[in-house]
């Protein structure tokens, strides 16, 4: 399982940048309980928006970004553990 939207960015309970760009949206807090699917972050990259959404139900643990940031790829924007 990873996330879907742009390619799998997950690494062991992490949200990684796939791409340079923008954080468009963040909907989402530390502490929260998500279901999967939800999305977690949009990331504006070439000229388009895309949501990248949890792969499972999970707790965040923490959030390293906010928005209007802008990310290179491989940067870590959210950790998870399953809920």
């Amino acid at each position: 399982s990873g996330f879907r939207g742009v390619g799998r960015q997950v690494h062991d309970g992490q949200l990684r940048a796939p791409m340079n760009g923008k954080i468009a949206a963040l909907p989402v807090a530390v502490g929260e309980s998500v279901g999967a699917g939800k999305t977690l972050i949009v990331l504006e990259a070439m000229k388009m928006e895309h949501a990248m959404v949890a792969p499972c139900d999970c707790i965040l643990r923490a959030v390293y970004v906010k928005p209007g940031e802008q990310v290179a790829p491989g940067r870590i924007l959210i950790e998870w553990e399953p809920a």
